[in-house]
């Protein structure tokens, strides 16, 4: 079970990831979800997925599906992943996965931020939720199928 420490760790790193990419030139669609440039002199680009990874998320395995033989058995999606997947869901246009969302013609800069705040909303909602009872609203199992 995920506990509140936990949640407030998931919080910074979607803070984070969104801060990487919240000026329109260090966003970016169709990037592999990886960071492209220097992070340390913010002359970056990256999609939402890399933007996680550039806060130091691992990379979901749901997303692209090859990895999953590389992963030990016991691999979990890490938590930040579930939140944007989750958001993503509420968002007004259906997509399978985050990234599909990110890399849609469509898709603004401004759409991806709503996104990040989205799912910083859910899972502060969960650490609020924690504080009252035990159960999460987002759990490893939202995604697996």
């Amino acid at each position: 079970m995920t506990n509140s420490k936990d949640l407030t760790v998931v919080v910074s790193n979607l803070n984070e990831a969104k801060i990487l990419i919240s000026d329109p030139k260090n966003w970016t669609k169709g990037c592999f979800s990886f960071i492209y440039g220097d992070l340390a002199n913010g002359e970056y680009i990256a999609c939402a997925m890399g933007a996680l990874e550039g806060a130091g998320v691992a990379k979901a395995a749901y997303v692209y599906p090859f990895l999953e033989g590389l992963l030990e058995p016991d691999y979990e999606v890490p938590l930040e992943h579930n939140y944007l997947h989750q958001a993503m869901l509420s968002m007004e246009r259906a997509f399978d996965t985050y990234v599909e969302f990110n890399d849609d013609p469509e898709t603004t800069h401004a759409d991806v931020m709503k996104l990040f705040n989205r799912a910083i909303y859910l899972a502060e909602a969960d650490i609020d939720s924690n504080k009252e009872q035990s159960g999460l609203s987002v759990t490893n199992e939202t995604i697996k199928e």
